[in-house]
């Protein structure tokens, strides 16, 4: 098998633990018969990464790397220093950053990892700076541009996210249709707190590709939690999973959704799948945890919201998964369910 279609196998089993236990298999094989081939090691790798084995995607490539030292495959780069930021270790990405510079400093996947990088860092400036200069070189890349706007909207400055949307606007206008750009900068107005220009944004998003799974999740999130349009937000979710059954952020967001309206009982059925879908995903199946302890509490079904409770907060003592917020909202559930069962 070649590396493309074990690429869109790996990418059906993101929704899929058995498919993606098959590419697994299937990849593992090409590896031993093909070591030296860098896209068969990235697709396993992000198999690996997907089923929470996070260390042995890294060691997959660095073992490639040890194989072939000369090599320098910028892909090969990249993706190890996205699992070395994944893992929280600083150092080990600023050198591979490094090195990818200076392998092929305007190579644009290299251009979008210095602004991604540049972002983790807290150096909102410097990725402006890099975001002007390259778009005044490569105007047409609107790729780079796109994932330079993106990372600049996770600054919490103003004026940083002035040009972030600025330059989203220049990419939907250079590009109507492309669907990813509108809903980003939807996104982005959404965090802006123009919640009237977002809504439109993601109509048009949707206008233009009707099947576009994440603007669908995103547009009926906000009706029903913003505006509380649950119906509307309802049948948006609805027409999210008929297309993909197993998303997990639509998952969530009808979860919500039905419960806000009352339907406990299909609610607490959306989180159930939830939790059994993020099986290898730690953070994300803590999140479902807590969201299905939510529901039972609302249903009155203490003894097992309390389970739920206990089993977030021990992923979260290992991960570190929940904000404050979360934390001392787990902590008072706990109590009321003591006292209800008291």
């Amino acid at each position: 098998a070649n590396a493309d279609a074990l690429g869109v196998l790996a990418s059906a089993g993101r929704s899929d633990p058995a498919t993606l236990n098959e590419a697994r298999k299937l990849t593992e094989d090409a590896v031993r018969n093909n070591p030296a081939d860098p896209a068969l090691r990235l697709v396993l790798a992000d198999i690996l990464e997907q089923q929470g084995l996070r260390a042995n995607a890294i060691d997959c490539l660095r073992q490639f790397r040890r194989a072939a030292p000369e090599a320098k495959d910028i892909r090969v780069i990249l993706a190890l220093s996205d699992l070395f930021r994944l893992d929280g270790k600083q150092k080990e990405v600023d050198a591979l950053i490094d090195e990818a510079v200076a392998t092929a400093p305007t190579e644009p996947m290299v251009v979008r990892a210095r602004m991604r990088h540049y972002a983790d860092r807290g150096d909102f400036d410097k990725l402006i700076q890099l975001l002007n200069d390259y778009r005044k070189v490569n105007p047409e890349d609107l790729q780079t541009a796109h994932v330079g706007a993106a990372v600049l909207m996770q600054s919490g400055n103003a004026k940083h996210r002035a040009r972030a949307l600025e330059v989203f606007r220049e990419v939907v206008r250079a590009a109507p249709g492309w669907v990813e750009a509108r809903s980003a900068l939807a996104f982005s107005l959404y965090l802006q707190g123009d919640l009237t220009s977002a809504v439109a944004e993601y109509r048009q998003a949707l206008a233009d590709n009707p099947n576009h799974v994440p603007a669908l999740n995103d547009l009926a999130w906000i009706l029903s939690t913003d505006r509380g349009e649950h119906e509307e937000a309802l049948a948006l979710a609805n027409r999210g999973l008929g297309l993909d059954p197993n998303d997990i952020h639509l998952l969530d967001t009808r979860g919500v959704i039905l419960r806000e309206m009352g339907r406990n009982d299909e609610a607490k059925k959306d989180f159930e799948k939830l939790v059994e879908l993020t099986a290898t995903q730690p953070d994300r199946r803590a999140k479902a945890l807590l969201q299905l302890a939510r529901t039972c509490h609302r249903m009155k079904q203490l003894q097992e919201a309390a389970r739920l409770l206990k089993q977030a907060r021990e992923m979260d003592e290992k991960q570190s998964v929940f904000s404050e917020q979360e934390r001392d909202e787990i902590a008072k559930l706990l109590t009321q369910c003591q006292r209800g069962q008291g």
